[in-house]
């Protein structure tokens, strides 16, 4: 194991999912990923706080146990989205989904529900699928219409 010492955490839905054999030709190998952490994942809650101030948000759907977190400080939040999203263009179409949800049905409620959320606050986004916009806010467009407005300081 690359980090021994390091804590690992998962929701047991993903972790499930994962560790049967039948969904490995999706990408996860068992016997450098899941093996080694047999026994030592930690499984979250949802609105669990990992840290103080860090919380879990479950957003099933893209995978059976996807996760977000929620940093709150000072009054503030930041949503780190993970995959919620994989297209900038499911802001204005979250109703749209791509071939890599795991569940079309769940993936779409939980983009319409976090973006309900997200566009009513002021709320950083966080995503790791877009490179030049990473960090925005969510604003709302008209019915089941959001835009994404890039973070500047």
């Amino acid at each position: 194991m690359t980090f021994p010492n390091a804590v690992y955490y998962s929701s047991e839905n993903e972790w499930d999912f994962w560790k049967d054999k039948t969904n490995e030709p999706l990408g996860i190998d068992s016997k450098t990923f899941k093996e080694p952490l047999d026994g030592v994942i930690n499984f979250l809650k949802d609105g669990e706080e990992i840290i103080p101030n860090l919380i879990v948000k479950f957003e099933f759907g893209h995978t059976p146990g996807l996760i977000n977190l929620i940093l709150k400080s000072e009054g503030k939040r930041i949503w780190f989205m993970g995959d919620l999203v994989n297209s900038d263009l499911q802001f204005e179409n979250p109703q749209w989904s791509f071939y890599t949800d795991n569940n079309e049905e769940k993936a779409i409620r939980a983009r319409k529900n976090a973006f309900d959320d997200l566009s009513q606050s002021n709320t950083i986004i966080a995503n790791s699928n877009f490179i030049e916009e990473a960090f925005g806010y969510l604003k709302k467009e008209g019915e089941g219409k959001f835009k994404f407005e890039r973070y500047t300081k």
